[in-house]
């Protein structure tokens, strides 16, 4: 067999939902709910809407700089062209002024 195969990845526990971003993932969370993104690898064209901190287009390594963003507004969305990337989503709400 040659090639990769990319299945869907969901982990729940009392902290996060951790899901692999496919294309786009919506998420629909009150404001203030905490969400990190994790490339695992490289990832390209990572794009963000309704996040307090918002990319467009990042190239998203592995590394802390989309850790712990906030919901701006409902819903938002996540977006990434190509590579593995992680949406940790809170379970819990920060609210920023």
């Amino acid at each position: 067999m040659t090639g990769h195969v990319h299945e869907e990845i969901h982990i729940h526990d009392d902290d996060f939902d951790i899901s692999r971003v496919s294309g786009t993932a919506t998420i629909d969370a009150p404001p203030g709910t905490v969400v990190s993104l994790i490339g695992i690898g490289p990832c390209s064209g990572v794009t963000t809407r309704g996040l307090r901190w918002e990319l467009t287009d990042y190239a998203a390594n592995f590394s802390p700089y989309g850790i712990h963003n906030e919901v701006r507004e409902r819903p938002a969305s996540v977006s990434v062209k190509s590579g593995d990337l992680l949406l940790f989503r809170g379970r819990w709400i920060e609210k920023h002024r």
